[in-house]
């Protein structure tokens, strides 16, 4: 049964099997911090509409691309920090949810419902986005509107979690795509 906002649009359900649900309202990509160094993360303000979400558990995002899993860096309310977990019954307005490894870009996230994911699924993930979407992890710092024409190593980081992911930007050395491939040689240690 669907339920409709006001403009009689219909609103989706939360997914029913997983362990948290946290539903998006709005997405920052930030790139870079007050002290000027470089970060690459996503906010999300939104609610935690089920169950409990934990500092440093992967998350699964919705977006144009496919689901893409990044890991949870903390949590905050209003400059507040909310420490590090939060349960659905105990935080019934908006807060913000910062994740990295990789970060998204507004566009590219369907303002839905991101859910818990394991470690296995998310790697298993991460590899279908080597395949169809490299750039996902593979990409060149920005900053300022500026490219750098260096790896961005906040998105790459989350490569070196498993043998299977490494293995698979090796592959990509010798694709197709220069950009990514020149990309790959640099996660690998490989480019001069």
């Amino acid at each position: 049964q669907l339920r409709f906002d006001a403009m009689d649009h219909p609103v989706p359900h939360p997914p029913a099997a997983s362990e948290f649900v946290f539903e998006i309202n709005e997405v920052y990509e930030i790139i870079g911090d007050p002290g000027g160094h470089y970060r690459h993360w996503t906010y999300f303000t939104g609610k935690l509409i089920a169950g409990v979400v934990h500092d440093g558990e992967r998350i699964k995002i919705p977006t144009t691309l496919g689901a893409v899993p990044a890991q949870i860096l903390g949590f905050d309310l209003f400059g507040k920090n909310l420490g590090t977990s939060i349960t659905a019954d105990s935080m019934a307005e908006s807060f913000l949810l910062a994740t990295r490894c990789p970060a998204l870009r507004k566009s590219q996230v369907v303002a839905e419902f991101a859910t818990e994911i394991d470690e296995r699924s998310a790697v298993e993930l991460a590899l279908q986005l080597l395949d169809t979407h490299p750039s996902v992890y593979l990409h060149h710092v920005a900053r300022d509107g500026r490219k750098y024409p260096r790896l961005c190593r906040q998105c790459a980081r989350a490569l070196s979690k498993s043998p299977d992911l490494k293995s698979r930007v090796e592959t990509l050395v010798d694709g197709d795509d220069l950009k990514i491939a020149e990309l790959a040689k640099e996660f690998l240690g490989l480019s001069k």
